[in-house]
């Protein structure tokens, strides 16, 4: 008896640690998962409260950035240099905008890529 006691105990304490451990894990991707980045994604691309006007554009070109930065202000770093290096080709605007960490660990290094825009004028 005393055997088959010990082996049910066992397979308790076994399936309480798997438990534990699926809850852990799930605990921490939910954690882990980039809440901040939504918000920057809605202003990007419009939400209910911003309203992105149609126009007619150009493509000026593709410009690229690199920022050192930490990880927290890493994307808007990057961004803003992305809008310099557009102003500087004389675009309006950027689209298409990627920006990811390179490598780093305190001070990250970012990349960042996008397609400058020139808006036309409407003709009357």
């Amino acid at each position: 008896m005393e055997n088959q006691n010990g082996t049910k105990k066992r397979r308790k304490w076994i399936i309480a640690g798997i438990v534990v451990v699926v809850v852990l894990f799930m605990m921490g991707c939910r954690t882990a998962a980039p809440r901040a980045r939504y918000g920057r994604h809605q202003v990007l691309m419009g939400n209910n409260r911003v309203h992105l006007a149609a126009k007619d554009w150009e493509p000026v070109g593709v410009v690229f950035a690199e920022t050192v930065a930490p990880r927290r202000s890493g994307f808007t770093a990057t961004y803003n240099a992305l809008m310099e290096e557009a102003g500087g080709k004389g675009a309006d605007a950027i689209i298409n905008v990627n920006v990811s960490p390179a490598s780093g660990v305190f001070n990250i290094t970012w990349s960042g890529s996008a397609l400058a825009i020139r808006y036309l004028e409407a003709v009357p």
